[in-house]
């Protein structure tokens, strides 16, 4: 394997790894506003979304990650509907900075 396939396989990792935490900031944020007794319809339907952009940056690092070791992953969307009846992929999207923060992991 050639040093710039590793390098462009790092900066794309890289890339949705930051995606993934700039998500989970907004989600964290949302959070604190989420817990008070008068919450706007909206912001419930707008946190649903980021749930899912969440869901969905995840999916794609894990197909940057099967791509870069030559693992085919079907255009089909089972791979989608996969990851979807697996309720420990969630609870992890939900729960690894949670873990992260307490175990005093930084990166």
């Amino acid at each position: 394997m050639e040093e710039g396939q590793i390098a462009l396989f790092l900066a794309d990792f890289d890339h949705q790894v930051s995606q993934i935490e700039k998500i989970y900031d907004t989600l964290d944020t949302r959070s604190t506003v989420l817990t008070s007794k008068n919450i706007a319809p909206e912001l419930v339907e707008s946190s649903e979304y980021w749930l899912h952009n969440l869901f969905c940056t995840y999916e794609d690092l894990f197909k940057i990650v099967s791509a870069f070791w030559e693992n085919d992953i079907r255009s089909d969307g089972a791979f989608h509907r996969t990851l979807i009846s697996l309720k420990s992929f969630y609870y992890f999207c939900l729960r690894e900075k949670n873990y992260r923060r307490k175990a005093g992991i930084t990166n």
